[in-house]
């Protein structure tokens, strides 16, 4: 579980410097939203990761963190790049 975490906190901070990236570039108030979203929540995933419990809550809170920012970032993202919701 500790290793999902990480790993997710990662992806989740790369993606939010790639999204601030594409916002830079392209503009939108949505991009630059997404982006501060995964901004966030990636240090909360860095520790839990790092606070080692392997307990059931855990990785349900977990699993439900990385989905609804992904959701919601997802949705945002596609808003402003293609102009479709989600």
């Amino acid at each position: 579980m500790q290793r999902f975490l990480i790993l997710a906190a990662g992806l989740l901070g790369a993606a939010g410097v790639a999204l601030l990236a594409m916002a830079a570039h392209l503009g939108g108030d949505n991009l630059h939203t997404a982006a501060a979203f995964l901004l966030a929540h990636a240090p909360a995933l860095l520790a839990l990761g790092l606070a080692g419990g392997n307990g059931r809550s855990l990785g349900i809170a977990a699993a439900l963190l990385v989905a609804g920012v992904a959701l919601f970032a997802g949705d945002l993202v596609l808003r402003d790049v293609f102009g479709q919701r989600l």
